[in-house]
């Protein structure tokens, strides 16, 4: 009869000789979660964000301002979440672009100097040294629209 008791010689019993391991187990898991998490906040983009999937973010409105007494045009392509970013943009032969943010929006700004060739001008943007989005500039000739 003394056999029977629940706190003795009884190895399923979630509170009998094993309690020390799985609650050792439980422990290391949460220390775990707690160091994954640390650092994953430290990490661009922070949390538990998944990668943006391609088409599943919405397009970010950008704002393009041009000053120019010739027809010009502005496209500009962005990858997903690069808005929070510092961004720097680079154009070859064209001088007079910068980029920047004005409430929450990226806006692009183009002054177009008189004596700026007409052409197509297709450039980069960067952020941190890395590519996140494409810029083309194409400049018309004042002629061909006259």
């Amino acid at each position: 009869m003394n056999d029977c008791r629940q706190n003795r010689g009884n190895w399923g019993n979630p509170w009998g000789p094993l309690m020390p391991l799985p609650a050792l187990v439980e422990q290391w898991a949460y220390m775990l979660r707690a160091w994954a998490d640390m650092w994953s906040s430290m990490l661009t983009g922070g949390g538990y964000q998944s990668a943006p999937q391609p088409g599943s973010a919405p397009a970010q409105a950008v704002c393009v301002r041009i000053v120019s007494h010739r027809p010009a045009e502005v496209t500009a392509c962005l990858s997903p979440c690069a808005e929070n970013l510092p961004l720097e943009i680079h154009v070859p032969n064209l001088d007079g672009i910068m980029i920047g943010r004005e409430k929450c929006n990226v806006t692009i700004m183009l002054v177009v100097s008189n004596e700026q060739k007409p052409g197509v001008y297709p450039g980069r943007i960067t952020a941190c040294g890395r590519e996140v989005g494409q810029v083309t500039v194409t400049i018309h000739d004042r002629k061909a629209t006259e």
